[in-house]
């Protein structure tokens, strides 16, 4: 089943429950499925940029890098693309979640003049000034570019001759119309996405001119968000770079609001002077006077897109206490969690904070002390100018901590050990915590580190090992119930896990030192190109991997890198369910696609080997199954469901689709393209497992045969067949009576 119809399911069974033991159990596997599904997580940390998103996004896809792979060819596309005078983008966003679409534009001239505008907004740099105009709000902001972290554009990122800071990887994947296409992906490892690129340039003047790209997130395959531009060079008028605010706009450069003060306490109502005021909105940072007294002076618009957020106040030298808050804005509009809106569970997310809210009381019960009060300049402002009188009192910390070694028992020192997430449990709500924000000296040492290591403690609490392999988070609200560690070592493999309060948080991390090649080549010869090659390990060894996907090649070939060597370990080729790209893909494309099983390989390794050879020869399915159902009477019954029920051939969803049908007037049924497993079994009205059927697949084949079990399902006693194989054998003649 969809984890998303898991969910709906958990959740309508949980709103009928009238136990509330019962409600929370519901729940509580309502939030786990929700956890698989994962969609909405894609946050752009500076809020002001988030306006300019899909633009700058669209940048990145098109150049977001430079020199890898020793792609000559896209080393030419990249000088010409950041020499060219004029760039003018036009494109087109689409939100999978919601169904919503939004067009923008992006205009580059002579390399250091940009404007960019979407629905809401438009941006203009020019030289070191740049303007915002939000349209809804009608406000305009002129501002020093380097107060907005500009330069953490992409675009300009490579104009300045940077490196992007993911994983990326580049390939040549042919021609169309004329015109060279690349494949460009990006592995966005924080955020758990990839964007897929497909990039299409002209060869004579080595320019891209069109794209078509897809935010897709790693774990469930799914599309989150799909981008879809063109490019053209010709000169662009000076004009629209002017820094003029429009009539009718109000002028908030200068203004500058007290938007967060408060104080802060010790256990016995003491002021606390000299406390660290962070927030998980990175931008958000303080101290506090002699009287714990703090005011955190900040522009109005830098709570756009900020809410929900923690708040912390810390004493540097002091890891085991903290005071904290959770502010909310009373007008942030709530997303359903389901669609269509069950009325009841909302979703609150903006900042580096979820909410999934079910009672708003047992939340607003949850804060400690206070939050403070909410100050809106008019009744149709969205976001507060000021939050005044947050008390934030001191109380006992949690604290994360334990010892990373490798498998000979050594410790890893230098190891990077990361808060990743943090969950808390509040009745029937829960809270997702993606950030906490990062102390002054956790910047401090991530200051100092090389910028390859820089990237990857860019956000959030981290520690680094010491020389016996020990870390220590210190300063956490003493809220979770489970938490998520990532760990980073050189020469090892990047492993996450989820941890709990008063267990063990010791880790041991695998050499990632093995290579596994492999072909996979069918029975009739036939390589099996364009699928994708996983890597599945059941072994309590090791936490989640953080491993690229790969796929077989023209000649069925694929190399694996940087594998660890662990008991356990089971290759899956995807042969079983056609990629999204396959129509896309010069590989694959215009090619037919075949379903074989999917293929689980286990890898035995040897004491010493750290390079691996595997020839898989998987049966290309070739039977034909003709089954012909009459009643007892001998007359022909017409609209029977027909399908497979041999092991294995229910694991997958394709096979309902593939391998099952209805017969005819003449009560004939015929299955192709069967593959050869024993034992290999019909079945003649039975229902397969329903968590098979995708609810929102509207096939014609399956819809036959639902129809056809809910009409004939259990107007015949049901019947299993076994089909005696023989060697060389492909043409298969079933007859069956029905009583």
């Amino acid at each position: 089943m969809k984890p998303q119809d898991e969910i709906k399911k958990l959740y309508e069974k949980a709103a009928v429950n009238t136990n509330p033991k019962m409600d929370n159990e519901v729940l509580s596997r309502v939030l786990a499925a929700q956890r698989k599904l994962n969609i909405g997580r894609i946050i752009i940390r500076n809020p002001v940029t988030k306006f300019a998103a899909a633009a700058v996004i669209t940048i990145a896809i098109i150049l977001g890098l430079k020199g890898f792979n020793g792609n000559s060819a896209w080393a030419e596309v990249e000088k010409e693309f950041t020499a060219a005078n004029d760039i003018h983008i036009v494109g087109k966003r689409s939100v999978n979640a919601t169904g919503e679409t939004s067009k923008y534009q992006l205009w580059v001239k002579n390399r250091k003049l940009i404007r960019s505008e979407d629905e809401d907004s438009t941006h203009i740099v020019n030289g070191t000034r740049q303007l915002w105009l939000l349209r809804h709000e009608k406000t305009a902001r002129l501002v020093e570019s380097e107060s907005d972290e500009l330069f953490e554009w992409p675009l300009l990122q490579v104009l300045r001759g940077e490196t992007t800071k993911y994983p990326t990887e580049i390939k040549t994947i042919g021609n169309d119309d004329g015109l060279i296409v690349y494949e460009v992906k990006e592995y966005i490892t924080k955020e758990g996405v990839t964007l897929i690129n497909n990039v299409w340039v002209d060869p004579n003047k080595n320019l891209p001119i069109r794209g078509l790209s897809e935010l897709i997130e790693r774990e469930t395959k799914t599309v989150l968000i799909k981008f879809d531009y063109t490019c053209d060079y010709e000169s662009i008028p000076s004009e629209i770079f002017e820094l003029i605010i429009p009539n009718g706009y109000t002028d908030i450069s200068n203004i500058e609001t007290r938007v967060l003060s408060g104080k802060v306490m010790d256990e016995k109502g003491r002021p606390v002077a000299g406390a660290e005021i962070i927030a998980s909105n990175d931008q958000i940072r303080g101290q506090t006077n002699q009287e714990g007294q703090f005011a955190i002076k900040l522009s109005p618009d830098r709570f756009i897109n900020g809410f929900p957020m923690i708040i912390r106040a810390i004493k540097s030298d002091d890891p085991n206490h903290i005071a904290w808050t959770l502010l909310r804005n009373p007008r942030q509009e709530l997303r359903p969690l389901f669609i269509p809106d069950d009325g009841k569970t909302k979703l609150e997310q903006g900042g580096d904070v979820d909410i999934y809210l079910f009672n708003e009381t047992t939340l607003r019960e949850f804060i400690p002390e206070s939050s403070g009060t909410m100050i809106f300049k008019s009744d149709d402002d969205k976001y507060p100018s000021e939050i005044k009188d947050i008390v934030l009192k001191m109380q006992p910390a949690s604290i994360i901590s334990g010892q990373i070694t490798n498998r000979q028992g050594q410790p890893v020192t230098n190891a990077i050990v990361r808060l990743e997430q943090m969950e808390v449990s509040v009745g029937e709500n829960e809270i997702w915590i993606h950030s906490i924000g990062q102390t002054d000296k956790e910047k401090e040492i991530a200051s100092s580190l090389s910028n390859e290591n820089v990237k990857k403690v860019r956000y959030g609490s981290f520690a680094i090992t010491d020389n016996e392999g020990y870390y220590k988070l210190g300063n956490i609200p003493n809220i979770w119930y489970r938490a998520r560690l990532e760990v980073k070592a050189d020469d090892y493999v990047q492993v996450a896990k989820e941890i709990f309060q008063n267990e063990g948080n010791d880790f041991v991390l695998l050499e990632a030192d093995v290579t596994i090649r492999g072909t996979v080549i069918d029975n009739q010869g036939n390589p099996v190109i364009g699928r994708e090659v996983e890597i599945d390990i059941d072994s309590d060894e090791i936490g989640d991997l953080n491993i690229e996907e790969f796929y077989t090649d023209s000649e069925g070939k694929f190399e694996l890198k940087g594998i660890p060597e662990v008991n356990g370990l089971e290759l899956q080729i995807r042969t079983d369910e056609k990629p999204r790209n396959w129509e896309e893909n010069e590989l694959t494309r215009d090619h037919e696609f075949v379903y074989y099983r999917m293929i689980e390989e286990m890898i035995k390794f040897e004491p010493g080997k750290k390079e691996y050879s595997v020839n898989i020869v998987p049966h290309r399915p070739d039977i034909k199954l003709e089954i012909e159902v009459k009643d007892t009477n001998g007359k022909s019954l017409e609209g029977v469901p027909v399908g497979i029920i041999s092991p294995g051939f229910s694991e997958r969803i394709w096979y309902t689709t593939k391998l099952c049908g209805v017969t005819d007037e003449n009560g004939l049924c015929i299955i192709n393209e069967t593959p050869r497993n024993e034992p290999l079994k019909l079945w003649i009205c039975i229902p397969p497992r329903p968590e098979l059927w995708e609810d929102d697949d509207e096939s014609e084949v399956n819809q036959q045969v639902r129809n056809a079990i809910n009409e004939l399902g259990r107007k015949y006693y049901s019947i299993e067949e076994t089909i005696d194989l023989q060697k060389d054998k492909k043409n298969y003649k079933i007859s069956i009576t029905l009583n």
